[in-house]
């Protein structure tokens, strides 16, 4: 990047993934395996995952559903969020 260039935003999303309960530590593993993806909590009796996408637009972020939709096992995989950093270099500022 440039000295004058400003960084590219960044898009974050909010996801739910519903599994069936006895594949939910393994479609966890598969979601953290995948770029840009992170599983942040697991409720094994319903079988639902809480993750986040991070990636460079909201096109990429359609695309990386489309994948963890066709995971084994994956039920329902629906964004429940969506934000827009459009600043990422200025920790802790969300606007």
């Amino acid at each position: 990047m440039e000295p004058n260039e400003a960084p590219a935003p960044v898009h974050y999303s909010g996801i739910v993934v519903i599994v069936p309960p006895e594949r939910i530590e393994g479609c966890a593993r598969d979601l953290d395996a995948l770029a840009g993806v992170e599983v942040h909590y697991r409720h094994p009796e319903s079988g639902r995952i809480v993750a986040v996408l991070e990636g460079p637009s909201a096109d990429a972020h359609v695309e990386m559903l489309r994948r963890i939709q066709a995971l084994p096992g994956v039920l329902v995989a629906a964004p429940v969020y969506h934000y827009l950093d459009e600043n990422p270099d200025q920790e802790g500022v969300l606007r």
